[in-house]
């Protein structure tokens, strides 16, 4: 009798690839540091005189203020991570490219989320001048 393995291992060698569960956390550990540096650096940026932000930083309004960027960039590292030898092959992964990846990702998208709302203003202004 063939001995298959169980759904549940299978999806788990799936859904880890060739990455232990522990070199994955750590991995995650990395991706988080870089992202808390560079959400870090964008905070030390505001407005201090703004009334949605504290006066003196506070750990725990930077945490709560930022919770869906961290989510965010956790999970979407977790697919670069995961899928990193088949976006860049030939290229082995380390904790280093953890740490740049969480480093780099949340400007990745701050970038396309500018592109996108210059190409909605470029589009609308070409829908108004077509209307007139």
């Amino acid at each position: 009798m063939e001995n298959k393995p169980s759904f549940f291992s299978e999806f788990l060698s799936h859904f880890l690839g060739s990455m232990t569960p522990a070199y994955l956390l750590a991995s995650m550990i990395f991706l988080l540091i870089g992202a808390v540096l560079n959400i870090g650096l964008d905070v030390m940026q505001r407005d201090e005189n703004s009334t949605n932000t504290p006066k003196v930083f506070s750990w725990s309004f930077f945490i709560r203020d930022n919770r869906l960027r961290f989510y965010f960039n956790v999970l979407a590292a977790y697919s670069v991570v995961r899928l990193f030898s088949d976006i860049f092959p030939g290229l082995k992964f380390g904790l280093s490219w953890a740490w740049i990846i969480g480093l780099t990702f949340d400007w990745v998208w701050v970038a396309l989320r500018e592109l996108k709302y210059l190409a909605n203003e470029k589009l609308k202004t070409a829908l108004n001048k077509w209307k007139k």
